[in-house]
Order: C-alpha cells, then sequence, then structure tokens
C-alpha cells in the first residue's frame, strides 16, 4: 500500500507540466535565460491558480488548487484526487522557512512539518540544486531560478497559452544531477529517473506559465501549470501564520529525510534518533512464540516494518533478501513486523518467497499493532538499522545503501 503520507512528500519536492516541446536554435537560450532570471528577482507576491498532474508507479494524482508567495512566505491550498480517493491539503510557509502541511482524507487529518531551508540544502549538498518548489522558505519561484542557473538550457521557440506569448525552454538532467532533484530518494525508490525539464514563461513577465518535468520515457512525472496570475498583489501577512492545534501530533518529514540520505536527525518525537537505542519491544511470531527486540543484543539488527499488499515493499524485497543472504552468517538479523490485517494472507506470501527466512512478528491489528504504535509508524516500508549494540544508525535504507551499511558495520 503505498500511503497517502509518502505521496504528498514526494508532490511537495516536485512539480511539472507536460509540454510538448519542437526543435529549436539553442543560441538564443543564453540571453532569455538571463532575461527571466531578471524578471523573476522582481517579485515581490503573486497569487496564481494552479493545477498539477503526477503519474508514478501506474497512479495517476490529479490536483488543482491555489497558491500565494509573499517573499519567501507561501500559502498553499490543493485537492488531491489519487486513484479515486479525495485528499485536501492545506500548506502554510511561514517566515522563519518551515512549511506546515495540514491533510485530510476522509476526515482524518493529519499534520506535517518540513524545514523548506534545509530542504534546499540537502539538495544543494547532494548535487548543486534544490528540489523544485523547495526553493528557500518555499517560494517555487526561487527554486526555478536556481534551476535556469543549474541546467544548460535550450530555447525551444516562442508560443501562446491562455493568449500570454511564452517563451518555451528545455533542459536535459544529467545523472550526477537526479541526487538534487530527490534529495530523499523518493523518487529513485519509484524507479524514477529524471531525464529532462521544460518550461514555458511569460515573455512580458518572466513568470513560469508550465513546468515539466520528464521521466526516463521521455513522458511527464508530474506536471504543473498556474493560470489567474496576479503579480505583486495586496496581501495580509497573517495569513502565512500557522500553530499546530493542542495536542495535535506532528510529523517532522525534515528529520525523515534527513536520515534517509545519512544526515544526523530526529525523527518521531526523538524515539528514532541516530546515536540512541531502539525502543525495546516484544512480539510474537508466527509459531505463537515470544520475540524480545533485546534477544538479538550483540548482532546488527534491521527492524522492519511492512506488509505483503505494500507494492514498495515487494519491489525493494529482492534487495533485502541478497543482504540478508550475504550478512546472515556475519551477524545480520531482520526483525519485521507485519502491518497485515490477515494472518492467511502474510502467510501465503512467505509461501511465495521462501528466502524470507527471517522473523515475523504477527498480532492481527494491521495499522494498530502494538509494535507500530510504539514507534509511530506512519507509513511504510519503514526500516531503521541498529548495530550491534542496540544503537540507531541508519533509517529506510533501499538497495545499495543497506549493503553500504552492513559492510561497514560487518565487514564486506
Amino acid at each position: 500500500m503505498f500511503t497517502h503520507a509518502r505521496v504528498l512528500r514526494v508532490a511537495i519536492l516536485l512539480s511539472l507540466i507536460s509540454a510538448a516541446i519542437p526543435a529549436a536554435d539553442a543560441q538564443d537560450a543564453t540571453a532569455i535565460v538571463e532575461e527571466l532570471k531578471s524578471k523573476i528577482g522582481e517579485f515581490n507576491s503573486f497569487s496564481a491558480d494552479m493545477t498539477m498532474l503526477m503519474t508514478m508507479s501506474g497512479m495517476t494524482i490529479n490536483t488543482t488548487g491555489d497558491v500565494i508567495v509573499l517573499d519567501e512566505r507561501m500559502a498553499m491550498n490543493m485537492n488531491m484526487n489519487m486513484s479515486g480517493m479525495d485528499m485536501a491539503t492545506r500548506s502554510v510557509t511561514d517566515e522563519s522557512g518551515v512549511m506546515w502541511t495540514e491533510t485530510n482524507v476522509g476526515g482524518m487529518k493529519q499534520i506535517m512539518k518540513m524545514d523548506m531551508k534545509k530542504i534546499a540544502e540537502m539538495g544543494s549538498d547532494l548535487s548543486g540544486i534544490a528540489s523544485p518548489s523547495a526553493g528557500p522558505g518555499g517560494n517555487p519561484l526561487e527554486a526555478i531560478e536556481q534551476m535556469l542557473e543549474t541546467f544548460d538550457m535550450t530555447f525551444d521557440g516562442k508560443d501562446t497559452i491562455d493568449g500570454v506569448e511564452v517563451y518555451r525552454l528545455s533542459a536535459e538532467i544529467e545523472d550526477e544531477q537526479n541526487g538534487g532533484m530527490d534529495p530523499t530518494g523518493q523518487m529513485a525508490q519509484m524507479g524514477i529517473t529524471m531525464e529532462g525539464v521544460t518550461m514555458a514563461f511569460g515573455v512580458e513577465d518572466g513568470f513560469p506559465r508550465e513546468y515539466s518535468m520528464l521521466g526516463s520515457d521521455g513522458k511527464p512525472v508530474m506536471a504543473m501549470t498556474y493560470s489567474n496570475l496576479v503579480i505583486n498583489p495586496d496581501i495580509d501577512p497573517k495569513i502565512f501564520e500557522y500553530t499546530p492545534p493542542e495536542g495535535t501530533q506532528v510529523m517532522d518529514m525534515t528529520a525523515m529525510m534527513e536520515q534517509q540520505i545519512g544526515v544526523t536527525g530526529d525523527a518521531s518525537g526523538g524515539k528514532f534518533a541516530l546515536g540512541s537505542p531502539a525502543p525495546e519491544f516484544t512480539g510474537t511470531d508466527l509459531n505463537g512464540d515470544a520475540v524480545g527486540l533485546s534477544d538479538y543484543k550483540g548482532k546488527v539488527v534491521l527492524i522492519d516494518f511492512w506488509a505483503s499488499s505494500n507494492a514498495p515493499y515487494v519491489r525493494e524485497l529482492p534487495n533485502m533478501i541478497d543482504a540478508y543472504t550475504a550478512y546472515h552468517d556475519k551477524g545480520f538479523e531482520i526483525v519485521a513486523i507485519s502491518l497485515d490485517d490477515s494472518k492467511d494472507d502474510l502467510v501465503a506470501f512467505l509461501k511465495e518467497h521462501p528466502k524470507m527466512t527471517w522473523v515475523q512478528l504477527f498480532d492481527g491489528k494491521g495499522w494498530d499493532a502494538d509494535i507500530a504504535v510504539k514507534y509511530d509508524v506512519e507509513a511504510i516500508p519503514f526500516t531503521l538499522l541498529l548495530d550491534q549494540e542496540g544503537i540507531v544508525v541508519r533509517q529506510d535504507l533501499r538497495g545499495e545503501a543497506l549493503a553500504n551499511a552492513l559492510a561497514d558495520l560487518l565487514g564486506g
């Protein structure tokens, strides 16, 4: 199951629109880019309606909404339809650069916060660019301006959008730049590599009317359009203020992203701070025997929250099996906590994957499993890697990153 929390964090990191771009003379691109950067830098504020289309993992997400920006502050309302499921979100980026996002799905609310300045720095540290729509403070124009500086743009001619004359530009994305587009690795986990970007800017005002990013098949992965643009309107600064309701649990997405790319961070209220002991737990395996985390003291342990219906987990499973096969005899253990609702489904899946020989804990409560509640699990797959002393050293490792971490702890 691909949770709405994971979809939302990807949606915030990238935004784009599909555009068919004709071949044209690239010699004019440098002058046009400099002209556009100058015009974008003149915006103090703007408001606009927006639409966004995302296609990933066989899922289509349609979004409509509006955005208001004042300097580095942003307020955005979005209504998202994700494979028939409706989700409403409200995001506010305050003057400190923290984006607060409320989501409402079927009456269930969730609040997340992201330090947009730190996220932009993560992208810059990895490849010299920040993620689109995650510019300092969250202003999408700042990220777009930075991309104009980073990519070798090609001028693809003029066009007209809703009666507005626009420049069309495009660029190829080099392999080494993908890390900056995807600082948390979420897109890579879904098999998405960015290979191109296309943009359409107003000739008179320089504002981006369309923005696209293309996957390896040359088709848009995500697409965004702006319409009903008002530049430098009068805006009440109070709309960018936000205080979470008292007693509401807040998911700190910045800390989770820092941990996913190996930056020391703290997620879930401090329970999983790198360098701290993982909370002790005891569960029941499929034979009805009690299993405690402390039973594995002296071993390198991967705590693995999963479900047999979770597509991202199934895609990652071959890497986990390879890592377990290579390092089990050297002291590596996996303690899996299944969030399946049905024991029959879990057992059937394990029969189909006989190499998953590690311990499976199951209590039949699904997402309300006792250990999952204790660990504040809100999206899967979710893993914690512990060293021989039970100390958390990494979170949510994928692919070769897991094998590399095990090689460091147990020797190659």
